[in-house]
């Protein structure tokens, strides 16, 4: 792992607060999806801190540790917008899952 293969926000995604609270650490762990060759196993991986975080200000929980997009999708394959079924597919479910949550106009549910 090398420092610029991620970067540390030092506010709040959201509404940019400086009050953040370590609510749950996991250590060093590798990318999602990163398997390993069978030659590679042997040798280190990479790994990178997974924190989680709660701004006090606004309520948001989130990670401050942002991996780069080359390190976590040099190998993704996976591409939603390519498939028009699976685009219907999600556009369903999120439909069936969020409208039962909704009751007034002030609600919101974000998907990140």
């Amino acid at each position: 792992m090398m420092q610029s293969d991620y970067t540390r926000k030092m506010a709040c995604r959201v509404c940019e607060g400086v009050d953040l609270v370590q609510v749950l650490d996991l250590g060093s762990m590798p990318p999602a999806n990163a398997y390993l060759k069978e030659d590679d196993l042997e040798k280190p991986e990479s790994s990178f801190p997974l924190a989680l975080y709660y701004c006090r200000t606004c309520s948001l929980a989130q990670l401050l540790d942002v991996v780069s997009p080359e390190v976590l999708f040099k190998d993704y394959h996976y591409v939603t917008g390519a498939s028009s079924p699976t685009v219907d597919h999600f556009r369903r479910y999120a439909r069936e899952a969020i409208l039962p949550l909704i009751s007034g106009a002030e609600d919101l549910v974000i998907d990140i």
